[in-house]
């Protein structure tokens, strides 16, 4: 879905759905990133199955294969690492896909989490910023002032922006949770931020 081959020098992103699949928005997002200068690759976690109903959302959630998921995110990472340096953007099921990557030590130089957050005693070696709504319905997240992946490394940037008036979902365009201001400001500081840490081998526009 959505997948484009990493080039030489040019920096990647692996952009991973929420528990909803794999719904338009994400092509939107893919192909802003593509005009920022990105290679893009979105793996489907659900096997071409998506909803904007939340009830069966949790369902399709409850059939995930957490190693299947693993193996997903890696096999894009690998992707494009060796074409540059790569990022994860995950959006709640997929921003804990993309933290635990991280965690494990998967080729990536930057992570940003939507409504998503690692366990206390994990640690993320790389930079990683995570989107957090405001008000919550079950997701775990960070709450702010911690570090969003687990336990602060010693000099590695890690930061939790809350979005007021917010619930989980703000960012996707095709369930009823969208906050388009929010989502745009969000949208911003997730492109500023992979730029920062990505963009110093990758081809600008």
């Amino acid at each position: 879905m959505f997948g484009s081959a990493g080039v030489p020098g040019v920096a990647g992103v692996v952009l991973l759905h929420d528990r909803y699949g794999g719904l338009p928005h994400l092509g939107h997002y893919a192909g802003q990133l593509r005009r920022e200068g990105f290679a893009v690759e979105v793996p489907d976690l659900y096997g071409g199955r998506s909803t904007t109903d939340p009830a069966e959302a949790e369902r399709l959630l409850g059939l995930l294969d957490q190693a299947a998921v693993d193996r997903a995110v890696d096999d894009a990472v690998a992707g494009l690492a060796e074409a540059g340096p790569v990022g994860l953007v995950g959006f709640s099921t997929g921003g804990r896909a993309a933290l635990r990557a991280a965690a494990r030590g998967a080729r990536v130089a930057a992570v940003v989490a939507y409504d998503a957050a690692l366990a206390p005693d994990a640690a993320v070696a790389v930079p990683t910023l995570v989107h957090a709504a405001g008000r919550g319905d079950g997701e775990a997240f960070a709450p702010p002032g911690r570090s969003a992946a687990g336990r602060r490394e010693p000099g590695v940037e890690a930061t939790v922006l809350v979005h007021p008036g917010t619930a989980p979902g703000f960012a996707n365009a095709d369930v009823a949770a969208y906050a388009d201001v929010a989502a745009l400001a969000a949208w911003n500081e997730t492109v500023a931020f992979l730029r920062r840490h990505l963009v110093p081998t990758a081809v600008r526009p």
